[in-house]
């Protein structure tokens, strides 16, 4: 696997799943049904945890707990800087699920 070729695509889906995490809150801002504000935020943006998913699905990785031990806290260290321990990423995916949903309808609509 050619690791710069992974991580400028690693880069170019966060670019994306960030672009349209802002649209859709600035969407849900227009009709004035922003979602709450959380007491205790997660470490990682909804963004952050969409791009982890998504890339893992694209990695070829069979296992998603051994992809984010090694590389995202490993090798993807420097892009993912508040990364949690498995246990605790595995909490903040509930709250990531409008986006990755999103995402999911806007690569379909793409394709």
């Amino acid at each position: 696997m050619n690791v710069q070729f992974t991580e400028n695509k690693l880069i170019e889906l966060f670019i994306d799943v960030d672009d349209l995490y802002k649209s859709y809150l600035s969407f849900l801002g227009s009709k004035g049904k922003l979602p709450p504000r959380k007491t205790r935020e997660t470490q990682l943006s909804p963004s952050e945890i969409c791009t982890i998913l998504v890339s893992y699905n694209y990695s070829g990785y069979k296992c998603f707990e051994y992809y984010y031990r090694e590389l995202i806290l490993k090798r993807y260290n420097d892009y993912f800087p508040d990364a949690s321990t498995y246990e605790c990423f595995l909490s903040y995916i509930p709250k990531a699920a409008d986006l990755i949903y999103l995402w999911l309808l806007y690569t379909v609509a793409l394709s």
